[in-house]
């Protein structure tokens, strides 16, 4: 087998998802590791998706990790703690992680089948489309979503006729609005309140860029509503600066980028 220590295939570290890269390493070492029944213990080794590892003799469902690295190449999820992706958003998918919601954000994007459990920095509705951040790091909800740490979030934002220039004031001055305070427990509390100052740019008659740094339950939908505007197409293409550059299309995923991540540590 001189031909596994290759480029090709998964270095048999990955491929142990129940343990960290270092103590794979040390089965690896130990001889506690077999690929298609034979003890491999250089680090070195290569893996391909039909062969079948084996740690202390239980057989490793492997493959699943290895397919999501697969569908983001130039990155290697188990190279840090823990993982920080991007997704483009389809319309209809529902930004919860409950498996009884069939249109739940991590089996229509697949999350389940990495070697962490991942959950949205913030959330998208259900009609909406385009960025939502996922991460398995706890930190992040707070570092971006906290009212003393806002990100900005830029929006494309179409409604179903044209934008008047009052209109348009309008919406970068504020508008009062009423949302539910805790959208997980029923509509019980609801704060009215003016919606803080945002940039707002036409780019057609009936469509608008908004750049917030709230992020109030269907906030946009509302304002529009309150200006007898209604909501047609509504599209996030940036949150912090991070962009869906790289993703071709909507239901597609990747690692952040060295420099997207630095826009994560920054707000660590």
């Amino acid at each position: 087998r001189s031909d596994r220590m290759s480029t090709d295939g998964f270095r048999i570290n990955k491929c142990l998802p129940s343990l960290s890269r270092r103590a794979a390493d040390e089965a690896v070492a130990a001889g506690r590791v077999t690929v298609d029944g034979k003890v491999v213990t250089s680090a070195g080794f290569r893996v391909n998706f039909d062969d079948e590892v084996k740690l202390d003799g239980k057989k490793q469902q492997w493959q699943p990790a290895a397919k999501a690295k697969l569908m983001s190449p130039e990155n290697e999820f188990d190279e840090q703690a823990f993982l920080y992706l991007k997704f483009w958003k389809p319309i209809g998918v529902t930004c919860t992680s409950d498996p009884k919601d069939p249109s739940n954000i991590i089996s229509q994007g697949k999350f389940n089948i990495l070697p962490q459990r991942v959950f949205t920095v913030g959330r998208l509705d259900r009609d909406s489309s385009g960025l939502i951040l996922l991460t398995s790091d706890g930190r992040v909800n707070a570092g971006f979503l906290h009212r003393s740490k806002s990100k900005e979030k830029v929006y494309e934002v179409t409604v179903d006729q044209p934008i008047t220039n009052a209109q348009l004031q309008q919406l970068r001055d504020g508008i009062v609005i009423s949302t539910p305070v805790q959208r997980d427990r029923g509509s019980g509390n609801v704060m009215t309140a003016r919606t803080l100052p945002c940039e707002v740019s036409r780019t057609a008659k009936n469509r608008v860029t908004m750049t917030l740094i709230e992020g109030r339950n269907r906030q946009i939908r509302r304002m529009m509503e309150a200006l007898g505007l209604s909501v047609t197409e509504l599209h996030r293409i940036s949150f912090a600066g991070i962009t869906l550059k790289g993703l071709p299309r909507p239901g597609v995923w990747k690692e952040l980028s060295t420099d997207e991540m630095n826009v994560i540590r920054g707000a660590l």
